[in-house]
């Protein structure tokens, strides 16, 4: 443990202040021993030199002690507030660029004219990833509870993994945009073509690839808009859709184990947990808030000045770049995760139990005998059985929300007609506006329960979407810029109450999840809340025409009804949730 020792200030007051307190301790046992035996107190007064010394001798070793005490606690303390701040820098890192690059995902399917409609490739792409989520998070949250390797080895195994996929996803990425280019191009010279010949006679063009066969009829089909997609480009845009979800689940379950089990470890240093975990919390929280506030903006920004409406090659640039930014910060999380490591020495210690590590021998038993579902049933029956698993699943439950700065909403807003700046600055103001979510949910802790603070944050999220989808149904087949104003002015404030009751819940499975299980209740906890992003993009492709998106609305109202029931039945009201 490398740091910066206490100054000579700081240890000659430290002295003073024991020196006095062992005075006092001895003065009073003079006293003492005087009221008891008067003979006893005049033979001290004349103590011989050698006794004199040994009391000397016995008095510098506890002064000693007490000052080595005091520095290894002070030690301690400035250990964890730099292991918080490296934590702080690296979170804010992985989340502005993990935006940032979805943001301009949801922009790069949304903006590919294949299909007829905005709301198919984000659907796809989100339900791809919810998938991947829903089926894997329990098992990879499984593996960071029973794994024999240190917390940092697996952590770092995790962003590996993660910036292999971002690297091979940015590849595809460029790799589909000049594929659409050229394709654009060709379809155009082919329009250009047929000025000159006769309308009865049918036209064939074959790309390069062989595989771009158009007509006079497949003309009037498509019109001189239209993108025909060849083999690279569809290639690209399905591996698209393999490594981004996987490096979203990766990037979900290393924040799983950063703030369900690192965190939690880290308070257990600090002389007042409870607190220093609410603070931790707050801090992550606003971080996360100020990334959706900032990166969508500046993305959008970015992506105004670096493209035209001429191309879509002209997105390649951005994806390089962006991508290349998100491998970055990766790499930094990684090293920065390692000094937060080698300060927090609680960390170092083995997580698993013998309970775990005999349910893990178990489970490679059982191999044979359908392992994998076993295992899924194992975690979902942990899940269900924790004392918070009702408020957990409420809060699973608001991902089906489609009233929400998300990528259907970006794709309907798109449709609507708002420019990408102006929809980058929206939700950036949906965050500051989330913002307020943690300076409430700190003043509501402080002075309410856990629960009780649960409770009101989702009644008055109910409250907002309420007169968000009451705007929604009144635009429908309108294009109303009032209602759309009431609408994105509603959705922001439901952000306050969303956050608040996010942390609620939060810091709640932070108190009542054994440590052994952390890992597996949390990567549960991932999956369900892909379940229900799943079910919102599998809405989306049912109902991807967006005149229907008022439908995709209702879904989410009514999850979040559900929502506040569970949490007043199962949280609220139950007795056994004493925070």
């Amino acid at each position: 443990m490398s740091s910066k020792p206490p100054s000579e200030d700081w240890l000659l007051s430290k002295f003073s202040l024991i020196n006095l307190r062992l005075t006092g301790r001895y003065q009073s046992v003079q006293t003492e021993n005087a009221l008891g035996d008067e003979s006893f107190a005049r033979t001290k007064e004349t103590l011989p030199d050698a006794h004199a010394d040994a009391d000397a001798h016995d008095v510098g070793g506890i002064v000693s002690f007490e000052i080595s005490e005091d520095i290894d606690r002070e030690q301690e303390r400035l250990s964890l507030a730099k292991a918080r701040r490296l934590l702080y820098i690296s979170h804010m890192g992985s989340c502005a660029t993990e935006v940032a690059w979805q943001f301009f995902l949801v922009i790069f399917l949304s903006s590919i004219s294949w299909t007829s409609s905005p709301l198919v490739l984000v659907s796809s792409y989100g339900l791809a990833s919810g998938v991947l989520v829903c089926f894997f998070g329990g098992t990879a949250g499984s593996y960071m509870d029973t794994t024999t390797k240190t917390r940092k080895h697996a952590f770092q195994l995790l962003l590996a993994l993660q910036t292999g996929c971002i690297i091979l996803c940015t590849t595809c990425c460029y790799i589909a945009l000049f594929s659409i280019d050229n394709s654009s191009q060709r379809y155009d010279w082919y329009i250009n073509q047929t000025d000159t010949v006769s309308q009865e006679d049918d036209l064939e063009v074959l790309d390069n690839s062989g595989n771009l066969t158009l007509d006079n009829a497949d003309v009037s089909e498509h019109g001189s808009g239209a993108v025909i997609p060849n083999v690279w480009a569809l290639g690209a845009i399905v591996c698209i859709h393999m490594f981004g979800p996987l490096a979203d689940l990766c990037n979900k379950i290393s924040t799983v184990a950063l703030e369900k089990d690192w965190i939690v470890c880290m308070s257990t240093v600090s002389q007042s947990p409870s607190h220093w975990l609410r603070q931790t919390n707050v801090g992550m929280r606003q971080i996360d808030l100020a990334c959706k506030m900032a990166a969508p903006a500046l993305t959008g920004l970015f992506l105004k000045v670096t493209t035209t409406a001429d191309t879509e090659r002209d997105l390649a640039f951005a994806a390089v770049f962006l991508g290349v930014l998100n491998t970055a910060s990766v790499v930094v999380e990684s090293f920065f995760s390692a000094r937060i490591y080698s300060l927090i020495p609680t960390l170092a210690m083995q997580k698993s139990t013998n309970d775990t590590k005999e349910d893990a021998k178990s489970s490679n038993s059982n191999s044979s005998k359908n392992c994998y579902q076993c295992s899924q049933l194992k975690e979902i029956k942990t899940y269900i059985y924790q004392p918070i698993s009702g408020g957990a699943l409420a809060l699973a439950l608001l991902y089906l929300n489609a009233l929400c700065p998300g990528g259907l909403m970006t794709a309907y807003l798109v449709w609507r007609g708002l420019r990408m700046d102006a929809i980058g600055t929206w939700q950036g103001i949906a965050s500051v506006v989330g913002l307020l979510g943690t300076v409430t949910y700190g003043i509501s802790s402080s002075r309410l329960s856990l629960k009780c603070t649960a409770m009101w944050s989702i009644s008055f999220m109910l409250i907002c979407l309420t007169i968000c989808y009451g705007a929604l149904c009144l635009s429908h087949g309108t294009n109303s810029m009032r209602s759309l104003i009431i609408l994105l002015a509603g959705i922001c404030m439901s952000r306050i109450s969303l956050w608040t009751f996010d942390m609620s819940i939060s810091q709640l499975m932070q108190d009542l999840v054994p440590e052994p299980v952390r890992g597996s209740v949390g990567g549960t906890q991932q999956g369900m809340e892909a379940l229900f992003s799943m079910m919102q993009y599998t809405l989306g492709l049912i109902f991807s025409n967006p005149t229907q998106f008022y439908i995709l609305a209702g879904f989410g109202f009514a999850s979040v009804a559900v929502a506040f029931f569970l949490v007043l039945f199962s949280v609220f009201l139950n007795t056994k949730i004493l925070v």
